[in-house]
């Protein structure tokens, strides 16, 4: 004959219940980190996006300014580089990198919709080898040399400052 043993009330514990409560704290835990990770990685994709917008926008302000010093070239406009407030300086009078390009202070900029741009003329450089050559080289080989410094900020307050020098054969 088979002896059917069923459980009787003294032999349960509680081990299931205290088992599965154990089980789903850990759960709990694990996705509470689970999710902090994410809203963190997604906080750090945003900002490299917003940093990324800000370089793309300071590198359009450097093409503007390069095109400006292709007007003031191509027309012929004499340019003194000296004159306050006109955005154009002799290098090394100002610092664009320790400059508040968002206001008043400091010197004067050339905005654009995506941000701002100063030109410093360097002078004119001797080509190389040029200058060394018989009788001191073919008259006008020199090249004019500007720093371009352009300051781009995306809509959520990245920022972002980037130099370029541009060459051209003529003078300002």
């Amino acid at each position: 004959m088979h002896r059917l043993i069923l459980p009787t009330i003294h032999r349960q514990r509680g081990i299931a219940l205290v088992m599965g409560l154990l089980f789903l704290m850990v759960m709990t835990v694990l996705s509470l980190t689970a999710a902090r990770i994410l809203l963190m990685e997604t906080m750090m994709t945003n900002n490299t996006q917003f940093v990324a917008q800000a370089l793309g926008d300071a590198e359009g302000v450097i093409r503007s300014g390069e095109r400006n010093i292709e007007t003031l070239v191509s027309d012929g406009i004499a340019q003194s580089f000296t004159t306050e407030g006109d955005a154009y300086y002799p290098i090394g009078e100002i610092d664009p990198s320790q400059a508040n390009w968002a206001g008043p202070e400091g010197f004067s900029f050339q905005t654009t919709p995506k941000g701002a741009y100063v030109i410093e003329y360097a002078g004119a450089r001797s080509l190389p080898g040029e200058s060394v050559s018989y009788n001191g080289g073919i008259a006008g080989s020199a090249a004019h040399l500007f720093r371009v410094s352009g300051y781009g900020m995306s809509g959520k307050g990245a920022r972002r400052i980037v130099q370029t020098l541009y060459a051209t054969d003529a003078a300002p």
